[in-house]
């Protein structure tokens, strides 16, 4: 098997009202080269049982099991410790990607080699799919220097970073934050 080019990582913990959604709208990206690396994080609804179902229907999709819940940092570490991909992609269990979500961002990426992270604006929807809102997060490297100085420029889940910069700083999320 080889090593594909992006690995998307996702925690859930009892996300399974969306979970389905979720895994279906990376499924079905227009690029195909991506293993998705899912930490089912110790749930006490149906989300280890969707997860594992959705698993036996796509060879990409890797589960890992978490017995018990063990935060979102800590089962996005251990995501990125089974991923093998160049890019990481983040994604939430309760999100939707649009279909070209992965495309672009690892085309960018791959075509400006002094970018190491990209990410999105979102929309905001709720449970009957109406769109409500959007985030209006900076664009250009000078707002989203600024802007971070105050707070975070990027929607979490909806990043694509250089695995490379990960490994060579040694960087991980601080499991001592909730989320």
């Amino acid at each position: 098997m080889t090593i594909p080019e992006i690995s998307v990582v996702m925690a859930a913990h009892n996300a399974g009202e969306y979970l389905v959604q979720a895994v279906e709208s990376i499924l079905s990206q227009t690029i195909t080269d991506f293993d998705f690396i899912v930490v089912e994080d110790g749930s006490t609804d149906d989300t280890r049982d969707v997860l594992l179902a959705l698993a036996a229907r796509d060879q990409r999709i890797r589960v890992v099991l978490n017995e018990t819940c063990r935060g979102l940092a800590a089962s996005l570490n251990c995501a990125i410790k089974h991923a093998g991909g160049r890019f990481i992609a983040r994604m939430d269990a309760d999100d939707i990607a649009k279909p070209n979500r992965l495309a672009l961002q690892y085309q960018f990426l791959v075509e400006n080699s002094e970018c190491v992270l990209v990410g999105t604006n979102t929309h905001y929807m709720d449970e009957y799919g109406a769109i409500f809102g959007c985030t209006n997060l900076p664009l250009q490297d000078e707002k989203i220097r600024w802007y971070s100085l105050f707070l975070n420029p990027f929607s979490h889940p909806t990043v694509m970073f250089c695995r490379s910069v990960f490994d060579e700083h040694g960087l991980q999320y601080d499991e001592n934050f909730e989320t």
